[in-house]
This record gives C-alpha cells, sequence and structure tokens, in this order.
C-alpha cells in the first residue's frame, strides 16, 4: 500500500514532461481563446491564439511569451526571455498599424513583432527578465494527462519568492 502511495505521489508531483500541452477552446475577459504550452527541459513557451468566434475556428492573433524555468519540487520559478505578438491576418495587421500597436507601424500576417516590455494599448507585456514564482500540479484523470499552473490571488501575486503563488488555474493542460 506504501508503494501505490508513493508512486500516486510521484505522478502528482513529477515535473512537467517535455511536451506539447494544450488548453483548448475557453473564453477569458470576453475573448476566444486556445493556449498551448510547449515544456523542454528548462524553457517553458506560453502561446495564447486569439479567435473571431467563440468557437475558436478563425484565429486572428497570437501572442507568445518564452520562459527560462527552474523547477524544485512543485515550484517554478519562470524568467521572461521574450514576448511577442504575431497577427495572422491582413485584416488585423492593418488594424495594428492604423493604432500603432506596441509602437510598431509595419505589422505583416505571419510576422512576429517582439514587444518585450512594451505598453501595447493598456497593456503592458512581460520584459526580459521579469519573474514570476509560481507552482504547477501533474494530473492523471480518465485517461488524460493534466497540468495545473499557479495563478495571481490575495495570498500569492508571484512577485517574489515569498509571495508565490498559492492557487491553481481554474482550467487545466491537456498533454497532447
Amino acid at each position: 500500500m506504501m508503494h501505490l502511495f508513493l508512486l500516486l505521489t510521484q505522478l502528482v508531483w513529477a515535473a512537467p514532461q517535455t511536451a506539447l500541452y494544450e488548453r483548448p477552446c475557453y473564453i477569458d475577459e470576453g475573448d476566444a481563446l486556445t493556449t498551448h504550452l510547449q515544456v523542454a527541459d528548462s524553457q517553458w513557451i506560453m502561446t495564447h491564439v486569439a479567435y473571431e468566434e467563440d468557437a475558436c475556428k478563425q484565429p486572428y492573433l497570437t501572442f507568445e511569451i518564452q520562459y527560462n524555468t527552474v523547477t524544485v519540487g512543485t515550484a517554478v520559478d519562470m524568467t521572461v526571455t521574450e514576448s511577442s505578438y504575431t497577427p495572422l491576418t491582413e485584416e488585423v495587421a492593418e488594424a495594428l498599424n492604423m493604432v500603432r500597436y506596441c509602437d510598431y507601424t509595419d505589422w505583416k500576417r505571419g510576422e512576429k513583432k517582439v514587444v518585450s516590455g512594451y505598453l501595447c494599448d493598456e497593456y503592458k507585456a512581460p520584459n526580459v527578465g521579469d519573474k514570476t514564482y509560481s507552482i504547477f500540479k501533474a494530473e492523471q484523470k480518465d485517461g488524460a494527462e493534466l497540468l495545473y499552473i499557479g495563478t495571481a490571488s490575495a495570498d500569492g501575486s508571484g512577485k517574489t519568492p515569498s509571495q508565490r503563488h498559492k492557487k491553481y488555474e481554474p482550467l487545466p493542460f491537456f498533454k497532447r
């Protein structure tokens, strides 16, 4: 019985495996999104894909944050190495140019723009070197491998090691 308990504990608390994880179509603050998390050793790449409609069929923009990570137990320290946007349609590229989004006027469909530290409308993109002190847990449920990562709350902002995230995002990532 103790051996089974130890095995289950390792499954729940093991570091995320090198893999692609995906959060299927969801709505966040009125935006239809999918999120992909590529985990490869000490590098995590999180890509949010925005869609024109709630069914997540017509993508129009990606926002990507690349991190160097250090994991110890269930703690993950994430250091930003790059933040970027990529417009996926001509119309979106033109709209971004018209409003000088992130101070750029030369957006092109399919062309990534590094925006680390830029003010993009009212959102300041994460800057190179910004750190987040988070948590994660991996679970098996109904044959699927799930990954939960931490989120900011009143209990833990994630801005310092002593303010490490204490709560998990409600939606998991599914291993592909």
